[in-house]
């Protein structure tokens, strides 16, 4: 079992078969390539994408269904060819995450317009800039007081 000490969880032990590779890292993250997706029960359904590049990098993130359960993607299944999902791939193999951003003097935000699309059986994932879609990069969020940033 490896170990990687992160900022916000200290040493978090993980197998490689719980690795989510990213081939082009995030926008902007473009050498991160490899994360963990961590979750603590308590902030649920909060999920952490935690960078084994950087020990710095954390991003909080919720799954997008449960932000809007009838969120739909928008992007053909040419363009997600790299992670392997066409037509016949079960939802149950996908996870959608919406980044989300805790500005200081602001409300919390959701990025539903750019959301991390994750293979879960392949632990392959992507960021998908989604072109034509009505979401924005700031859906708004009421968050409970005493919410964890990252």
């Amino acid at each position: 079992m490896a170990s990687f000490a992160t900022r916000q969880f200290g040493p978090v032990q993980y197998d490689d078969d719980a690795v989510v590779e990213f081939a082009g890292g995030l926008p902007a993250f473009e050498r991160d390539t490899r994360f963990l997706l961590i979750e603590r029960k308590e902030l649920a359904p909060i999920l952490f994408l935690q960078s084994l590049v950087n020990p710095d990098l954390c991003f909080a993130t919720l799954p997008v269904d449960s932000l809007l359960p009838d969120y739909q993607l928008y992007v053909p299944f040419e363009e997600l060819a790299d992670l392997e999902i066409g037509p016949e791939t079960p939802t149950s193999d996908l996870l959608c995450l919406a980044i989300l951003t805790t500005p200081a003097n602001a409300p919390a935000t959701a990025n539903l317009k750019a959301p991390v699309l994750i293979h879960r059986r392949l632990r392959r994932g992507r960021q998908i800039i989604q072109v034509e879609s009505p979401y924005s990069f700031a859906h708004t969020l009421e968050v409970a007081a005493g919410a964890v940033e990252c």
